[in-house]
């Protein structure tokens, strides 16, 4: 899954970001080109907030990916587990500012078949994020199938520990 960020001046691609799934493995990502299909995409809409404090919008998105495979220089195959993550990007420089690694089971069955363009817009409510303040304390809230969570804006640290709706709010 990808965030592009282009000028609204002159309509150039200011960045290009990548996530990608963390391999078990201690892995330079940088190395490794991805075999195709790729089953991952960011889930919902990202939020536009200054994270890192340099003035600059930063972006945070929900992350999911399916399971994933990558090939290294000599060809041999090396695969990633399903995963979904919360991560923040600099709107500066494309690079991310943190990363948060959700439970497996959170979105269980809440998002569908990526090469499916009917059920684009069922997955696309299933991670839903918000920029809040709790006792003048900036966080990111969020709502990923029936879990709430709260993140530090800076850090990306818990700033409550994941609590269990019991329901499906979204």
């Amino acid at each position: 899954p990808s965030l592009l960020a282009v000028s609204g001046k002159d309509c150039k691609v200011l960045w290009w970001f990548r996530a990608r799934p963390r391999l078990r493995e201690a892995v330079d990502m940088t190395s490794l080109r991805p075999f195709y299909p790729i089953n991952a995409s960011v889930l919902g809409e990202p939020i536009a907030t200054d994270v890192d404090g340099d003035g600059t919008p930063d972006v945070i998105a929900c992350f999911v990916s399916a399971g994933e495979k990558f090939a290294d220089e000599k060809n041999r195959e090396i695969a990633a587990e399903r995963q979904e993550w919360v991560e923040a990007v600099s709107g500066r420089t494309g690079k991310s500012l943190w990363r948060y690694q959700m439970e497996k089971g959170w979105l269980d069955g809440k998002y569908y078949s990526f090469t499916s363009r009917s059920n684009q817009d069922n997955f696309n409510l299933n991670c839903v994020l918000g920029a809040v303040r709790l006792k003048g304390q900036p966080i990111v809230a969020i709502v990923a199938g029936k879990m709430l969570l709260g993140l530090d804006l800076e850090t990306g640290k818990e700033a409550w520990p994941p609590e269990d709706l019991g329901f499906d709010p979204i």
